[in-house]
């Protein structure tokens, strides 16, 4: 019956320290590829990837918000310019889970059936396993509004960041059904929960 005891003590003790820590802290560094002069892909009808990324990270920022988790944007207007390795450069902080996010969209010059999204993560840096982790969850989740592709791909952003990161080709501005869900707030919105969930977890 002691030991008991002593066993109940310990453990509460354990869950009084675990709850006044409170739960960890999370970060979401947003990057909304392209800007500036660079327009990325565009669309037949003059639709361009850095537009389309930056309304999805301004999504993923109000979804982020709502949830009380922290975010960053690496680039907040159309105009906003950054390299690669600017975009990259974020780094880890202790006792706070960040994660870089990084929207594009696809496009494909010779198939305009090629359509869904497609997940990128870099496996050969200090933070690929969690790289990959993320990756597979962000597959999991978009599954329930889009076919997903998910692969590791040696792009700078990925190879270069301090923390864990994935790419996001939400969709190709080739295909009609892809660039019209892109375009849609709701759908915007959608996209967005799904990623703020794949990082809550």
């Amino acid at each position: 019956m002691k030991t008991t005891g002593l066993i109940l003590t310990v453990l509460a003790g354990l869950t009084l320290q675990a709850y006044a820590a409170g739960p960890q802290k999370i970060r979401i560094v947003i990057d909304a590829a392209h800007g500036g002069k660079d327009a990325g892909a565009v669309s037949a009808g003059g639709d361009k990837e850095s537009d389309i990324t930056l309304q999805l990270a301004k999504a993923l920022e109000a979804e982020a918000k709502a949830q009380h988790i922290e975010m960053v944007q690496t680039r907040t207007s159309a105009d906003a310019s950054l390299t690669l390795e600017e975009r990259a450069k974020q780094g880890s902080e202790a006792g706070v889970k960040t994660v870089l996010i990084s929207l594009h969209a696809n496009y494909s010059a010779s198939n305009a059936d090629q359509k869904g999204v497609e997940v990128y993560y870099y496996k050969d840096n200090a933070s690929g396993n969690q790289s990959q982790w993320l990756a597979e969850k962000l597959k999991t989740l978009l599954t329930s509004v889009a076919s997903v592709k998910m692969a590791e791909k040696n792009l700078v952003v990925l190879r270069n960041a301090q923390v864990p990161a994935v790419t996001i080709e939400a969709g190709y501005l080739s295909n009609a059904e892809d660039l019209a869900n892109l375009k849609n707030k709701d759908y915007q919105k959608k996209i967005a929960s799904l990623i703020v969930k794949a990082v809550q977890d």
